[in-house]
């Protein structure tokens, strides 16, 4: 799949987290693909050339991480999804 139709999908995942972060979560690690979801998100971020997305890849992670359940794959990497909103909030 090329890169650009990819942050698309990433970006409705995101959006997704923004609007309801415990379901989108939940509905995530149902279909088992959080890891690979997170995984394809950070080699993407360097290419996110516009604000808006940007700020979608800030607002989406922030949303993921104050859902009422995280698994605990999510919270032994909790430290690289804040190193990266940080380093996606200095761009």
């Amino acid at each position: 799949m090329q890169d650009h139709l990819k942050r698309h999908l990433l970006g409705v995942f995101l959006c997704a987290m923004h609007y309801n972060s415990t379901e989108t979560v939940n509905y995530l690690e149902q279909k088992g693909i959080t890891k690979n979801l997170l995984d394809e998100l950070f080699t993407l971020a360097p290419t996110f050339k516009n604000t808006y997305e940007r700020k979608l890849f800030v607002i989406g992670l922030i949303q993921m991480l104050t859902a009422s359940t995280l698994p605990n794959h999510l919270v032994s990497t909790l430290l690289a999804i804040i190193n990266q909103i940080i380093e996606m909030l200095n761009k």
